[in-house]
């Protein structure tokens, strides 16, 4: 089987829509969720009822959803963009080859091999492909589609991923949006002559 060479460094925007992918599909993060916002809206509604302030039932649903608007945001924003922003290693350029033997992962401060069985599962949308070997969002490796040379070259890496990580993944489904295939390719580079 081929080898596949991708090199990327990484983007805020595009790290939090990696992080919010993972932790919607984790149930682990939404059970955390639901359990948070259970917690905290027992604790007010029990807390209104024992001041007797008399609140109307509105005000309380307004803050109620004022709480699960601030857990969404501190989960799902505000704690991946910390992470991103406190960890030096999202700023480095990432080198990674995807070998039938394994990955060998490169960047500035990190020069490894790392065997196929590492990880447990992939996720993926139409940006990226999330490589999983743990149950938090430090736990995922991010590649982005973006760094594909092409859609042959998403081939072979689907092939590797389905036959190494997750023997489901589709075969036919190459990246909407990142086919290069069905790309507009001008026929000329040159402008044509409206003289």
């Amino acid at each position: 089987m081929e080898s596949v060479k991708l090199s990327f460094t990484y983007t805020e925007d595009e790290y939090l829509a990696a992080a919010r992918l993972f932790m919607w599909r984790s149930k682990e993060s939404l059970a955390r969720l639901l359990i948070s916002f259970a917690f905290v809206s027992s604790s007010l509604v029990l807390l209104f009822f024992l001041t007797d302030l008399g609140l109307p039932l509105w005000f309380m649903i307004s803050i109620l959803a004022l709480v699960a608007l601030g857990l969404y945001r501190g989960i799902f924003h505000d704690l991946p963009r910390r992470y991103f922003r406190g960890d030096p290693k999202f700023r480095d350029e990432y080198n990674l080859t995807f070998l039938d033997e394994g990955i060998r992962f490169q960047t500035k401060s990190i020069d490894a091999s790392i065997a196929w069985s590492l990880y447990t599962g992939v996720i993926e949308n139409d940006k990226f492909y999330l490589l999983i070997y743990g149950k938090n969002i430090a736990s995922i490796s991010i590649l982005p589609k973006r760094a594909l040379r092409d859609s042959v070259q998403e081939g072979v890496l689907r092939d590797l991923l389905r036959s190494h990580i997750d023997h489901n993944l589709p075969t036919d489904k190459i990246a909407k949006g990142t086919s290069r295939e069905n790309e507009y390719t001008p026929s000329s580079l040159e402008p044509p002559d409206w003289r």
